[in-house]
């Protein structure tokens, strides 16, 4: 019976010792990155003195995507999505004449992001003066709900 427990208190000892030696090791890890992350802060802000003084940052330049006159719309309406090219210079009226025409119903129209619920006057507007150009999603609600 002291056997097994004098055992028992060296396997403790083994794996106490062994957690002990896992701990020191991570901590000499962490000490390794902290370490490495003050020699970074350290060039950064030698690199920054000294690129202040001598030339200016290189101006990045952005350049627009192509635009190509095309809106892919696609519009969710109930139990379906509709899905349509129109070109920039179509009315907001074409696009809701062809939502009807394929969901045989009246309908209005609203944008998901930025929301904006389109009104009749917004109908003889042209899709990029409305701000729809590229991809563009947009809910068509029943006219009755």
């Amino acid at each position: 019976m002291r056997e097994k427990i004098k055992k028992e208190k060296e396997e403790m000892k083994k794996v106490s010792e062994s957690i002990a030696k896992r701990k020191a090791s991570k901590r000499a890890e962490l000490e390794a990155i902290r370490a490495e992350i003050a020699r970074d802060k350290e060039m950064r802000k030698k690199e920054r003195e000294g690129s202040s003084s001598s030339t200016p940052a290189p101006v990045k330049t952005v350049t627009p995507a192509v635009r190509d006159g095309k809106v892919k719309m696609k519009i969710k309406v109930a139990d379906s999505t509709l899905m349509k090219t129109f070109e920039e210079t179509d009315l907001l009226s074409n696009v809701l004449d062809y939502v009807k025409q394929e969901v045989k119903q009246e309908v209005t129209l609203s944008n998901t992001y930025p929301r904006k619920d389109f009104k009749s006057e917004d109908l003889i507007q042209s899709l990029s003066s409305l701000g729809l150009t590229g991809n563009v999603s947009l809910v068509g609600k029943s006219a009755a709900a």
